[in-house]
């Protein structure tokens, strides 16, 4: 899947030279994690779990981006999607029919079952594990490395890529800019985040069918939040656009709550 989007004589690439805009790509992790996987000569799952999460003292039995790599994926949390009529699970089947999405029976049939799935570019955001698993990585990136990275590599990835000057790729507009709510810088696979309030935070985001997760961290480098949830916010409803809206609030409650006072560790 990889090289075909290394060929820049293809549809994949932006009409836009290098370095000029903006845009996140998944894919971008997938040629990353390539590269790892053709430097380390291990598979970038295997290399994860040995260079990254054990010496983080992390239970790799717990994690992974496989079924396969779960002794009992009973405990692996289900994935559900709103549906206000009959016309969404047909929407949803039309577009990725992969999935098999299926409604659920009775009194729940305004809900979609998705089965557990993976995709080809899956060092991108497949990763699977608690939030309390995920709260060690998180420690680390508090702790500038911790044992895993040097100092200087946690300031690299937290330094905006072309100083904040590089626009946002728009493809329906002339002038590339965002039009986002909360629009985003980007740094090294992390990318900061200035809210309403003024306040910027980095971290990352995911966003898939019945997946909703957000981890920040503020500015001052003292205090992380994480919130993984088997909602759905990719639905053009306005279920799914409230479920995105209650994540931010959740992150922005707690961030008011715990930074007022000294520095703290995660949340």
């Amino acid at each position: 899947m990889c090289f075909k989007y290394i060929n820049p004589n293809t549809s994949h690439w932006l009409p836009k030279p290098p370095g000029t805009v903006a845009s996140y790509s998944n894919e971008g992790s997938a040629l990353a994690a390539l590269v790892v996987e053709r430097v380390s000569n291990m598979s970038y799952s295997v290399y994860v779990k040995e260079k990254i999460l054990k010496p983080l003292g992390i239970d790799i039995s717990k994690v992974g981006v496989r079924l396969s790599d779960f002794k009992d994926t009973v405990d692996l949390v289900k994935h559900y999607a709103y549906a206000p009529n009959e016309s969404y699970l047909k929407r949803w089947n039309q577009q990725i029919p992969q999935l098999n999405i299926e409604q659920m029976p009775g009194n729940l049939s305004n809900w979609l079952y998705i089965p557990h799935f993976s995709f080809s570019a899956y060092p991108a955001g497949l990763l699977r594990m608690s939030a309390r698993t995920l709260s060690i990585y998180l420690r680390m990136f508090l702790s500038n490395g911790s044992s895993i990275l040097r100092p200087r590599s946690i300031a690299q990835m937290r330094t905006v890529v072309g100083g904040g000057l590089i626009p946002t790729y728009n493809p329906n507009s002339a002038n590339d800019s965002s039009d986002q709510e909360h629009p985003s810088e980007f740094g090294l696979s992390w990318y900061w985040q200035t809210m309403q309030d003024g306040r910027r935070y980095i971290g990352h985001s995911g966003l898939m069918p019945g997946m909703l997760h957000l981890m920040l961290i503020n500015e001052k480098h003292n205090l992380g939040v994480i919130i993984l949830s088997n909602a759905d916010a990719t639905s053009p409803n306005d279920l799914s656009r409230e479920i995105g809206e209650t994540g931010i609030n959740i992150h922005m409650s707690l961030f008011k709550c715990f930074d007022a006072g000294p520095a703290h560790g995660l949340a």
